[in-house]
């Protein structure tokens, strides 16, 4: 036993997952990944999310989409119909076995089909349940219908992104879901270890709209205050993502330094104090005189040549990765980021390690209605935290970093 690894870190925590898409099923995978025990309750038909396809590929019947499999992978699937009265039994019976609950229902919805908080708490007083809509829980626009794209163009990040005088640009990829999904994943888990301290259930309200205007859009709120007469051009960084001999190269050049830096590197020290360069928004500008002198010399060096020499610079760079190419990096293939999914593809594991206990093992997305007969047994998670409010408290916390990550952690 002296030199075994503990069980999977969240092993006896028992997760209800009502969501559909990506920000429910995220977080779901994420406490999946560490041990806990997720319930994923679908209707008859299915979660529609299991034939969806990003490139519009239709999906054989009786097949799930690889991304409903990768985002669900080890979790259970019960079948319920929560506008019947048989549904409405077993759904009580599984959430009084529940330490949390995942749902995406908007707020008239979840009144209409009895799963609002107070619902909940008539059947378990101990259970947590957060509430992950486009726009909380509360509020005038809370039963709007919304996507992560139009999200982004409300916190104002689309209207900045772009070359000017063209069209505006979002970030693809459902950005904002996952964003939605990181910030609250750890106040989630940390007011639901708490309650298992005081015994007492708790009501997380997650807006994604709030949660990407953290994320997505810093600099329009600080300019209103500070500069309320000052309005950013639509704009993209320089240099940005630029063309190699064989590919494509990205380098970010956020600081003075990193600009002068990559200056030089390109033999163009003659912009070093120019402040009209210095300044990216009137570098952007600039962008028909700078950007030729930047492919002049990118487009005569290869990715790997581009990539080793501003790493000796110090500036920001990668190799802009392709299907065929990203899980063939050195750095991944080293640290065996991605690994064989059992449905047969690709995946990238769990972005993080544990030293002293281990993830879960890869397992397959469940069928539909596989666990329908599934009966929760009581787990036995640690407790974590003295009270619901302050679920953190006492925790002392050290941050020596820069940037973003560790100052909005």
């Amino acid at each position: 036993m002296g030199g075994m690894k503990p069980k999977h870190p969240l092993n006896g925590l028992r997760v209800l997952e009502m969501g559909s898409r990506t920000t429910a099923p995220y977080i779901g995978k994420l406490f999946t990944d560490a041990g806990a025990d997720v319930l994923k309750l679908e209707s008859s038909e299915g979660d529609p999310f299991r034939t969806w396809s990003a490139s519009g590929a239709a999906i054989p019947d009786g097949e799930d989409a690889a991304w409903w499999q990768f985002l669900n992978a080890g979790k259970r699937s019960v079948t319920i119909d929560l506008e019947t009265e048989e549904g409405k039994r077993r759904f009580n019976n599984l959430v009084a076995k529940t330490d949390l609950i995942l749902d995406d229902h908007i707020p008239q919805e979840a009144q209409r089909l009895g799963i609002t908080f107070q619902d909940i708490q008539t059947i378990s007083s101990s259970t947590v349940l957060a509430s992950l809509t486009h726009f909380g829980t509360t509020g005038p626009w809370a039963n709007r219908p919304a996507n992560d794209f139009i999200l982004q163009a409300l916190t104002g990040a689309t209207e900045n992104r772009g070359i000017p005088d063209e069209e505006p640009a979002a970030c693809g990829g459902e950005l904002g879901d996952f964003v939605a999904a990181a910030l609250s994943a750890p106040a989630i888990l940390a007011i639901t270890l708490a309650s298992k301290t005081t015994g007492e259930g708790a009501h997380i309200d997650v807006s994604q709209y709030e949660s990407m205007m953290l994320a997505f859009q810093t600099y329009r709120p600080i300019f209103d205050h500070f500069a309320p007469d000052f309005r950013p051009t639509r704009q993209i960084e320089i240099p940005s993502v630029e063309p190699a001999k064989d590919g494509w190269v990205g380098f970010c050049t956020i600081t003075g330094q990193q600009w002068q830096d990559f200056c030089s590197m390109i033999g163009a020290d003659d912009w070093i104090g120019n402040d009209d360069l210095t300044n990216f928004h009137t570098r952007m500008e600039r962008r028909e005189e700078v950007w030729p002198r930047i492919w002049a010399f990118t487009k005569e060096r290869t990715v790997q040549e581009l990539v080793d020499l501003a790493s000796a610079f110090r500036i920001p760079v990668g190799p802009i990765g392709t299907g065929d190419k990203i899980a063939f990096f050195d750095h991944f293939a080293e640290r065996n980021v991605f690994v064989e999914n059992p449905h047969g593809f690709t995946q990238p594991r769990p972005p993080y390690q544990f030293e002293q206990s281990n993830l879960a093992p890869l397992r397959k997305a469940p069928p539909l209605g596989k666990h329908d007969a599934y009966n929760p047994r009581p787990g036995n998670v640690p407790a974590f935290g003295k009270n619901n409010d302050q679920p953190l408290a006492g925790v002392k916390v050290v941050d020596l970093s820069a940037f973003w990550a560790g100052p909005v952690a």
